[in-house]
């Protein structure tokens, strides 16, 4: 929204981004001359004023008077604080309309087809950064999640790669092994668990399946017995599936 006021010298700038449970396109960035009183007020459905039919028909739109034009419709902002001249473009990405960018001038005829193009490259730029900024906070919440699970979980829990060092060791895995997180990361696996004379079962085992576990998704379950840190054994019930 800085971008467009200041190169485009606009008086205002508004970015809305389409909520899709709702379908409507809701006020996310305001800036520039025309105070916003009501953000709550200003959104509007597809289809609905000059907004709404950027996004449905996925087009721009450069009006030289908003006041002279049926598309447009006034929720307490816009004619009311001065604005007069209006260019507006769909934000799209990989086909899909997501949102809409339009800036307003108080003078009629003030906008030019140079200046749609530009706030289109801005539109352009606008959707890869906030597509970016959403499956940037999808992964951070998906970890996140994960990690709490994991955390709170009264089963040990262990992560490897698939050279089979341990990358995670939940709570319950120092519980049950007496070995501490930060003490076993990065070693492998079955020389830390898994019984000497077990080794060869182990590779067998795990080795049989895990192709199968690579490229069907699937997982297997078995029993043994497993080390702790004092050397004692105990029985487990082990189930490996892919990450």
């Amino acid at each position: 929204t800085a971008a467009a006021v200041e190169l485009l010298r606009a008086d205002h700038c508004l970015i809305f981004m389409l909520d899709k449970p709702s379908s409507m396109l809701l006020l996310r960035a305001s800036r520039g001359l025309f105070p916003v009183q009501d953000p709550q007020r200003l959104k509007f459905r597809i289809g609905e004023g000059v907004t709404g039919w950027v996004a449905q028909h996925a087009q721009p739109l450069l009006l030289s008077n908003l006041v002279q034009d049926p598309r447009w419709v006034d929720k307490g902002w816009g004619t009311g604080q001065g604005a007069r001249s209006h260019i507006c473009q769909p934000i799209i990405y990989d086909r899909e309309v997501i949102g809409v960018i339009g800036a307003f001038s108080g003078q009629e005829d003030y906008f030019t087809e140079e200046d749609l193009g530009f706030v289109g490259a801005l539109a352009s730029q606008a959707a890869i950064a906030i597509q970016n900024a959403t499956l940037h906070e999808e992964e951070r919440r998906s970890r996140e999640f994960f990690r709490s699970v994991v955390k709170d979980n009264a089963d040990a829990i262990v992560l490897t790669d698939q050279e089979g060092k341990i990358i995670l060791w939940n709570p319950a895995a120092e519980r049950f092994f007496g070995h501490a997180e930060q003490d076993v990361l990065g070693l492998p696996l079955a020389r830390l668990i898994v019984p000497p004379e077990d080794t060869a079962e182990w590779k067998q085992t795990v080795g049989r399946n895990i192709e199968m576990l690579l490229a069907e998704k699937r997982s297997f379950t078995f029993e043994a017995e497993r080390l702790r840190k004092d050397g004692s054994l105990f029985p487990v019930s082990i189930t490996v599936s892919p990450v």
